[in-house]
Formats: C-alpha cells, structure tokens, sequence
C-alpha cells in the first residue's frame, strides 16, 4: 500500500490520501477527500420527484354560513296608536306654525278663515273688508291721531284687544279676533256694522 498526501487546490478537508487500493484495473487513481467537505467531497442532494402512486392531500373547502336576516315586522296595537298620536301632534303644530305665518302675512286671510265661527257665510265678509279698509286699510299698526284708536278694528282704546292675547299690538289675529266679537254684540253682523258706519261715519 503506497499514501502520499497532496495538497488539492480548493480542498477544505486539508489533504488527500493516495493509496494502491485508490488504482483502478487501469491504473486510474481515484481520488478520495479525506474530510467530509470541500469540492471533492461535495454531493447534490437528489432531486426528489413525485411519485405517480403518491396520494394528494384532502382539501377542505369552508362554506360560509349564510347570516339570516331578521323581517320587518309591520307595527300593530300601541305601536300604531302611539305612531298616530305623535303624527296628529306633528300634524297640529305644523298647522299651528301655518296659522302663525299667516297672521304675519295677510289679515284678510285670516278674517275670511274666522267668519264661520260667528256664523257668518261668505256674503257678509265684502262688507268687513270695506269697513275696515274705510277704518284702518288692515293695517295693524293704524292709530287715530285724534282719538287714539288702534289696530286693524280701530280698538278705542286699543287695550280692549289686550283679553284677547297680549300680542294685540302687532297680530293682526288678535286684533280681527276682538273687532269680530266687537261687531257681532253690537251690530250681529258685518253687514250691520258697515250699514251703520254708512250712516254715522264710525261704528
């Protein structure tokens, strides 16, 4: 058995052991490094391969849960009674603020809405709306200089209106509201009041 060791270039194990057993049937010498690392010692790792009879791996596939949704239940028994009286109450105000911007913007307006309320029909409101325009021009803030009377009805004095609302200085509600009850005590009518005022100049 011969050994000798030579250095290889790029061996990291540190030497390579040459012995007669390393000789081929050619005397081709074959070449063994000594460490388990470096070039001549390096190996590929096999490359693996899938085998045909290899059984795949189950999947499982998730299907979500449909969420139920709740159906609207339609509102029955006190759920409907109360609806109704809070829209009622909705319905009275909006009324109420209609009435209100009403006042503010047109006195014939609401004389004509008041008349079926001292029993007058339609043909009795031409003759209040000439006494009070021969009287005032429905204007509420109109004031006599010589006697003082006030407002749309000229209120002699003006504060008369004041059972009536404390507002009679500038609503012309309050103040149609007190010239009609004035008119119906003395005059029943309208039309009475205006054939008087004919007669007299004032009523």
């Amino acid at each position: 058995m011969t050994a000798a060791s030579i250095g290889v270039t790029g061996a990291v194990g540190g030497g390579v052991l040459i012995s007669s057993d390393q000789f081929g049937p050619r005397n081709t010498l074959v070449l063994s490094d000594v460490g388990n690392s470096g070039i001549l010692g390096a190996k590929k790792a096999p490359k693996r391969t899938a085998s045909p009879t290899a059984t795949p791996r189950a999947s499982r596939t998730v299907t979500p849960t449909p969420t139920a949704t709740e159906a609207a239940t339609p509102a029955t028994g006190q759920a409907v009674l109360d609806r109704t009286a809070i829209e009622r109450i909705r319905a009275e105000e909006r009324a109420s603020r209609a009435r209100e911007r009403l006042a503010l913007s047109d006195p014939k307006a609401i004389a004509s809405g008041m008349m079926g309320d001292f029993g007058w029909d339609s043909s009795q409101f031409s003759c209040l709306e000439t006494l009070w325009e021969h009287e005032s021009g429905w204007n509420p803030s109109a004031t006599n200089p010589s006697s003082g009377a006030y407002g749309i009805p000229q209120a002699l004095p003006g504060e008369k209106m004041a059972a009536y609302g404390d507002d009679w200085r500038t609503n012309p509600a309050t103040q149609i509201k007190w010239g009609m009850n004035y008119i119906a005590d003395r005059y029943s009518t309208p039309c009475g009041a205006w054939s008087f005022w004919q007669a007299n100049n004032w009523y």
